[in-house]
């Protein structure tokens, strides 16, 4: 079950395993698709998917650009008609998109692929890419969007040829100013890596220790200070610190809003 991340600015849940796979489930996929027993165990998405909800996915082909899968909550979502997006493909959501956002998130994306085949060594099981865009609900009103992907399945040149799809609306993406794209990934020797897609604008990502993330991922879980000290073998001051650490570095006030900041930016 997905369990909601409260104290945030806006309503957070773990999208999990169980979740996707009966969204999912509503389709047919093809042969070559990765099915869903397959990728059910993507750490990713046992760990560090969470989505304002409701949200909807969708599967892109990369290699044909089309999407052979959605799922039949767009139009919950969005209002735009399960049936127009199966037939339309991904321009009927791109031509949603506030135009400047459109042009943005295309080249973003074209960074992101440029990044990784310029040799960039990275897991791929690893690899999140998060995107923040408006784009026009079907009655006209301007939806702020979180959307997240990684990938389903790359062939033996690490070209990625599908990928899942994660998108949700986000009221408060643009008021936070957080980096509109931002891709993460660890590298062969466990270096974790934050590339931001929007640069010229947003400014480097700020970085964190291997130990800060650590700590981090358990405050995720819930746990306080003298429960983390004693799972890492740290006193809790050392904990306390790392933790103040981080909300320094973010400008959070909280731990909850460090923690919706940090999914954000791809640090979890």
């Amino acid at each position: 079950m997905s369990h909601a991340l409260t104290g945030l600015k806006s309503p957070l849940e773990v999208v999990s395993v169980e979740t996707l796979n009966a969204v999912l489930g509503e389709g047919n996929f093809a042969e070559n698709i990765p099915s869903i027993d397959q990728f059910a165990n993507h750490p990713l998405l046992q760990n560090s998917l969470v989505t304002p909800a409701p949200f909807f996915t969708y599967i892109y082909d990369r290699r044909a650009q089309v999407i052979p899968f959605v799922s039949k909550s767009v139009t919950e979502v969005t209002g735009i008609q399960h049936e127009e997006v199966t037939a339309g493909g991904f321009d009927a959501l791109l031509n949603r998109f506030i135009p400047e956002d459109k042009q943005e998130f295309l080249t973003m994306s074209l960074r992101a692929i440029a990044h990784l085949r310029e040799g960039s060594n990275y897991v791929p099981a690893t690899l999140k890419t998060n995107f923040i865009y408006r784009m026009h609900h079907n009655t006209g009103r301007v939806m702020h969007m979180f959307h997240q992907s990684v990938p389903l399945y790359i062939d033996e040149n690490r070209n990625i040829i599908y990928a899942l799809q994660i998108v949700s609306e986000m009221p408060f993406a643009f008021q936070m100013k957080l980096p509109r794209g931002v891709m993460s990934y660890e590298d062969a020797l466990g270096r974790m890596h934050h590339v931001n897609l929007h640069e010229k604008h947003d400014g480097p990502v700020k970085k964190i220790t291997k130990r800060e993330q650590q700590i981090l991922r358990m405050l995720t879980r819930g746990l306080n200070s003298q429960t983390i000290a004693e799972d890492v073998s740290l006193s809790i001051h050392t904990v306390n610190k790392h933790r103040q650490n981080l909300l320094n570095k973010t400008g959070c006030r909280n731990t909850a809003e460090l923690i919706e900041y940090a999914f954000r930016v791809g640090w979890l």
